[in-house]
């Protein structure tokens, strides 16, 4: 899978939300920005490719919004769990956080080893394609 590269940023300002999120498991990666835009890329995920962007602009505050709840700006960089299927998306995730262009935190979770808080937000990314679909695709 193809990837987004930025330059990472190690200080992160007290409070300071986040501009962009990109979130990868072991079938997709997803990128999305305040502004609408998004890349959505992975296992059947072609259909994705021109997304609605009120629909991502809405979305992301959600997602931003559960994401400052988990407090991750105070969360370690890295976590271990029991949980582990080499089959399953929910098995390994990471998810990077920028601010203007520059990656301000990255968490990587193996086996389901992070807070609940962050791992229900990381599941509104895992969900996005398939809520749009639900949205916008006539069945």
């Amino acid at each position: 899978m193809g990837g987004v590269a930025y330059q990472k940023l190690h200080l992160i300002p007290k409070g300071e939300e986040f501009d962009a999120l990109l979130f990868k498991n072991g079938h997709m990666e997803i990128y999305i920005n305040e502004d609408g835009t998004s890349k959505i890329s992975g296992v059947n995920m072609d259909k994705y490719k021109n997304v609605n962007k009120e629909f991502i602009r809405e979305e992301f505050k959600d997602i931003r919004n559960a994401f400052m709840k988990a407090g991750y700006q105070k969360l370690n960089d890295e976590y271990t769990g029991s949980f582990h299927c080499d089959d399953c998306m929910e098995s390994n995730i990471k998810v990077s956080f920028f601010k203007r262009g520059k990656i301000i935190k990255t968490i990587q979770d193996a086996g389901q080893g992070s807070p609940m808080p962050f791992l229900w937000a990381c599941l509104k990314m895992q969900y996005l394609p398939f809520i749009y679909k639900l949205s916008f695709e006539k069945t």
